[in-house]
């Protein structure tokens, strides 16, 4: 899912609600669990996301978003710093990514 920074940058995000299908849907999650960026982890208590980030690999919490950065980089923010950091895109932010 694309997201619009309040300065003009799209970036792609996903909120992590415990179900690995609903992030390998997402093509670019898909391409950096492949890359490594992404790893994944199954237990008897379900599923944990870990995410390289700029500090190294960050552990994702049910309810944060991964996101990718129109650098390529990796966070994960809570929903409070995605909302302070990001808005939902209009036409005219999708017409120009």
């Amino acid at each position: 899912m694309k997201f619009v920074a309040r300065a003009p940058a799209v970036v792609e995000a996903v909120q992590w609600q415990g179900r690995l299908a609903d992030l390998i849907a997402e093509p670019w999650v898909a391409a950096a669990i492949a890359d490594g960026h992404i790893r994944t982890e199954r237990n008897m208590t379900g599923s944990t996301v870990y995410v390289l980030t700029i500090d190294g690999m960050t552990r994702a919490l049910r309810g944060e978003w991964i996101v990718q950065g129109a650098d390529g980089r990796f966070a994960v923010l809570s929903s409070e710093e995605m909302a302070a950091a990001y808005r939902w895109p209009t036409a005219e932010t999708e017409a120009s990514a």
